[in-house]
């Protein structure tokens, strides 16, 4: 069993989430091309082949507050960390080699930077060094609505509005510079941690969410899908999120009683647990289109 409690890969994917949660809180219609801020830049960028051999999304490495690295890294896991938790569901237009070919980037900033800022400076990096352009856009596609599973509205026991402390500390965190610091900051509020557990057997998860908007368990449910997932419930404000069950049925298209296990569908322990469910739908979701982009000069 693996176990992320307070961990640094955990803390990094929650913050993703988190943040990518505040930006789909906006309804989107078709926008103009997607410009990286040209003021937020890093001082030096080195920029390698990575390992054609290398596994799943590489390693990305955001710890130190003035630094960004990716080793052996594809082009779709860096959109995703630049844009927000951007899911390979969101993204047209792409070339075949955004998710086979790797790079293996460092980059270092002038002065320690935020987050956010950080971000930003990614995206700038995309934009100088791969001539990447974007704009946002809706299409029809098939897609998940996350919607309330009782007529009355009432929640799952296990989906609770969240405390000011909580709140608090999630907004702190988003102004913190550098891992260290979060981590610290976390420790203070032992009431508003947050866990993710993943048994051994493929898919089975256990998540617990502090202060956190239900667009953003959304997004976190999307990257387990093969399709995107949009919060249609309603639900504004953060909450406190404990989920149990197998995510991989949103891959897979299982149904409760085609995979016996210990622990529910995630069909069945959304309604259950937090009062919601998952509706298929086709209709208009928010995408990014590629407009361009090239391979790099390597350094």
């Amino acid at each position: 069993m693996r176990i992320f409690r307070d961990h640094r890969t955990y803390v990094i994917l929650m913050a993703v989430v988190l943040a990518s949660a505040m930006r789909a809180q906006s309804p989107v219609a078709t926008r103009p091309s997607v410009v990286a801020n040209a003021s937020s830049k890093f001082e030096v960028v080195a920029i390698k082949r990575g390992d054609p051999a290398a596994r799943l999304g590489g390693k990305m490495d955001v710890d130190k507050p003035d630094r960004f690295s990716a080793t052996d890294t594809p082009m779709r896991v860096l959109l995703r960390y630049a844009y927000d938790g951007l899911s390979n569901n969101r993204i047209a237009g792409a070339p075949d080699w955004f998710a086979t070919t790797r790079f293996s980037i460092v980059a270092k900033a002038e002065r320690a930077v935020t987050p956010a800022e950080k971000k930003e400076m990614v995206r700038a990096l995309l934009t100088e060094r791969f001539a990447l352009q974007l704009h946002e856009a809706s299409m029809e596609l098939a897609h998940y609505a996350l919607v309330l599973d009782r007529t009355d509205g009432r929640l799952g026991p296990n989906l609770r509005r969240s405390t000011d402390e909580c709140i608090a500390l999630s907004d702190e965190m988003s102004r913190t510079h550098g891992m260290d610091a979060t981590l610290k900051l976390i420790e203070q509020h032992p009431a508003c941690r947050s866990e993710s557990v993943f048994p051994e057997t493929k898919g089975q998860t256990l998540s617990r969410l502090g202060a956190f908007p239900v667009s953003g368990l959304a997004r976190m449910l999307e990257g387990f899908s093969d399709r995107p997932v949009v919060d249609q419930t309603g639900l504004r404000g953060r909450f406190d999120v404990v989920i149990n069950g197998r995510f991989e049925d949103l891959m897979y298209g299982a149904t409760p009683d085609t995979a016996p296990s210990s622990r529910p569908s995630i069909f069945t322990a959304l309604p259950e647990q937090l009062g919601l469910k998952l509706e298929s739908r086709r209709g208009p979701v928010s995408v990014f289109v590629v407009d361009r982009v090239e391979l790099p000069t390597y350094d």
